[in-house]
């Protein structure tokens, strides 16, 4: 049997929860969120030890990040980032939440994009919707599909949602179900590319 090998790979305050993948070679990624400034951070710990961090996706006012390594050792993630985007602090004043995506390819370049988006309107009551949670993962293809949830106001319903890459900045997206209360908390692909949620 192996004995476990515990290793610190990069020292940091975290805000919120770590996500991690390995790749075919052994090498580790994971991505949480810097505290201050709040924003994405990503860490790759290579298979002979070490490890770095970036900030790739570098805006603040982020939450909710998620990594998955496709079978070409690509990396996939996901995050949620707010916005505010007009009259700050002030009643009628817009927030903006966007499910953020990011690829990089096995030695390539980060690319991101926008794969869905809501706005949210300060007031008595509150109108519109904001995004929370988010989950990533590829499929045989290494695809991406991510899974997230979308609050609405003034109603208070809750919708587990789910997005598909289509190609460059095109995502199908659907809702998967609207009960009272309800969270995605992880997605996978089998190998018929059948996609698994599951929430609550």
């Amino acid at each position: 049997a192996r004995s476990p090998a515990v290793a610190t790979v990069y020292e940091s305050d975290v805000s919120g929860a770590v996500s991690i993948a390995a790749d075919s070679s052994g090498g580790a990624h994971l991505v949480y969120m810097d505290p201050s400034p709040v924003r994405l951070a990503y860490v790759y710990r290579p298979p002979g030890g070490g490890g770095s961090v970036a900030n790739p996706d570098g805006a603040e006012g982020s939450s909710g990040a998620d990594v998955d390594v496709d079978a070409s050792d690509g990396v996939h993630v996901v995050y949620i980032r707010y916005s505010c985007t007009s009259g700050c602090g002030y009643s009628g004043s817009t927030y903006t939440s966007n499910i953020r995506y990011g690829f990089k390819p096995a030695g390539g370049s980060w690319i991101f994009e926008t794969a869905a988006t809501a706005s949210l309107t300060y007031g008595d009551p509150w109108t519109g919707s904001h995004l929370v949670y988010s989950a990533v993962t590829a499929d045989a293809e290494d695809a991406p599909h991510i899974t997230y949830s979308l609050y609405a106001y003034p109603s208070g319903s809750v919708s587990a949602m789910y997005a598909w890459r289509l190609g460059a900045g095109s995502w199908s997206v659907e809702t998967i179900a609207t009960p009272a209360s309800i969270a995605p908390r992880a997605i996978a692909v089998d190998d018929l590319d059948g996609v698994h949620v599951v929430y609550g």
